[in-house]
């Protein structure tokens, strides 16, 4: 495996991570304001904005990186 893809399966390990926490804690918010308990669905979204912004952040490098790949083939064919 070359070096590019061991980082790119490490920033989208990473990614699945916080996508699979997102659900978890979604999930945990709606049973939560379905029995009006509206400190538990705070607590539970509590810091997944700055996750998602991460996460947000990470794609968007993996896809200019992937954009700048394809022009490279494009050209060298």
């Amino acid at each position: 495996m070359s070096e590019d893809n061991v980082l790119i399966n490490i920033i989208v390990e990473g990614v699945k991570k916080v996508l699979t926490e997102l659900e978890e804690r979604s999930s945990e918010a709606l049973i939560a304001l379905e029995s009006a308990e509206y400190a538990v669905v705070l607590g539970a979204l509590s810091g997944l904005e700055t996750k998602i912004q991460h996460v947000s952040v990470r794609l968007t490098i993996l896809y200019e990186v992937q954009q700048k790949q394809n022009q490279q083939k494009r050209r060298n064919t």
